[in-house]
């Protein structure tokens, strides 16, 4: 049960500044440049912010070392880096990500710098005022900032420089297993937030009378959350006619909404009635054709970074399936019954 009092910890999650950078101060050249480039629909991810306490009530419950979500009687959700794939539409090569070591490739570290730091506000200024046809520097400064704002976020505000280990060709940059990177980060993040979430009862406990100090926490923890409603199986008679976009990427669907329900009804102990879908049944599924009817919309796996239509899915008790073999074929117009036809013309005797 999430707990109703505000969580003593603040999360930096920049979903909404780096859509509204892009929206608002890249020209469109750049954003057709960045249109081409293995993050670009990041540049179109959701304005979504997470609740915090249903992030505390997701990332409480993972095991990060199994990589598992598991509450109370409930079934599993066991995390995989494909569903980072289909949350973001990232590259998911074979080859892991590099990092740069403080040391190398310093010329290019530089570039990214301001005196001795790499804040976000200065890269976004690079990236404005870089020329509209230096399609390298664009998608090279692109990728920083999706790093920086979503995918690598720190507590500081500054750009995971590390990261342009794999960003030293342009070419290659869809060889590198993206998803998988995400996915150890966002479990390491996880340690880390129930650690600091630990000592922080510690200390309330051993000082009563004192307020805990929040703590801050710069990650991708909510692309978790998504991936967690993504499973709930809600009764429809607590959907109050809300209806869940599952398209993919799951960030450029989701929607406020989507949480404030989760959270809604986990307040109002609603929790151990819904069921936790398999995943055959979610917009993680690994099948390749359409499974038989389920109680809920079969998603297809839609290839890394490409552009999938949208495509609005209901949840599955409000369309009803028809089996095929039950859809009758439409009779043939028959007039209405009260039609008296018109009687043969018969001359007087």
């Amino acid at each position: 049960m999430v707990s109703s009092s505000k969580p003593p910890f603040l999360i930096r999650f920049g979903a909404k500044r780096l859509r509204k950078f892009v929206d608002n101060e890249l020209n469109d050249a750049k954003r057709v440049v960045i249109a081409t480039s293995c993050f670009a629909d990041l540049a179109r991810i959701s304005k979504f912010h997470v609740p915090e306490e249903l992030l505390e009530l997701v990332v409480m419950n993972i095991d990060p070392k199994l990589r598992e979500y598991r509450h109370k009687v409930s079934k599993p959700i066991v995390f995989t880096r494909d569903m980072m794939t289909k949350v973001f539409n990232v590259p998911s090569g074979s080859r892991p990500v590099e990092r740069l070591k403080n040391s190398e490739h310093t010329e290019m570290r530089n570039m990214y710098c301001d005196g001795d730091r790499a804040p976000i506000a200065y890269l976004e200024r690079l990236l404005r005022e870089c020329a509209d046809d230096d399609v390298v520097m664009i998608k090279r400064s692109f990728a920083l900032l999706a790093f920086a704002t979503v995918l690598f976020l720190e507590t500081n505000n500054m750009v995971p420089l590390d990261y342009l280990g794999s960003l030293l060709d342009m070419n290659t940059v869809d060889e590198y297993a993206w998803d998988e990177a995400i996915l150890a980060f966002c479990m390491d993040q996880v340690a880390e937030f129930q650690e600091k979430g630990r000592l922080q009862k510690e200390f309330v406990k051993q000082n009563p009378t004192e307020r805990a100090k929040q703590f801050s926490i710069g990650s991708c923890l909510p692309a978790l959350v998504i991936v967690y409603i993504d499973h709930l199986d809600f009764p429809v008679e607590q959907l109050h006619g809300h209806v869940f976009d599952y398209s993919v990427p799951r960030a450029l669907h989701v929607c406020n909404d989507d949480f404030e329900l989760a959270m809604a009804i986990d307040r109002n102990k609603k929790t151990l009635d819904i069921g936790i879908r398999d995943r055959c049944n979610t917009p993680y599924a690994i099948n390749v054709a359409p499974p038989a009817p389920q109680n809920v919309p079969f998603v297809q796996v839609q290839p890394a970074y490409q552009h999938p239509p949208v495509v609005q899915v209901q949840p599955a008790a409000q369309v009803p399936v028809v089996p095929q073999a039950q859809i009758a074929p439409h009779p043939p117009h028959v007039g209405p019954a009260y039609i008296e036809p018109h009687p043969p013309h018969v001359a007087p005797a």
